[in-house]
């Protein structure tokens, strides 16, 4: 099985357990929204290991008028972050690779 395989296999499994303890990327993310300005922004944000939806999530969530889309290797990651935003309709979650090969 490759790396990948099982990087996707064990952050799936995780997920819920991920967004729940995972204390210091929520601090990194918010950090990162913070860097990006008082909104509201608009237009379009890629979120590239978009995990359980920290950053894509607080982004959405704090400015309706962006469209944001999460892409995340590990399949149980993208369906807790779709679930956990479902009521936002500007942010959607999808399985991908950022870096082929």
């Amino acid at each position: 099985m490759s790396r990948k395989k099982q990087i996707s296999l064990r952050f799936s499994d995780a997920a819920e357990y991920y967004h729940e303890h995972a204390h210091v990327q929520r601090e990194i993310s918010d950090d990162t929204a913070a860097l990006l300005g008082p909104g509201p922004l608009k237009g379009s944000c890629l979120d590239l290991g978009c995990g359980s939806g920290f950053l894509g999530g607080k982004l959405a969530v704090e400015n309706p008028e962006l469209k944001v889309l999460g892409i995340d290797l590990a399949p149980g990651m993208v369906r807790y972050a779709s679930e956990k935003f479902a009521e936002h309709n500007n942010i959607r979650f999808e399985v991908g690779d950022a870096v082929t090969g």
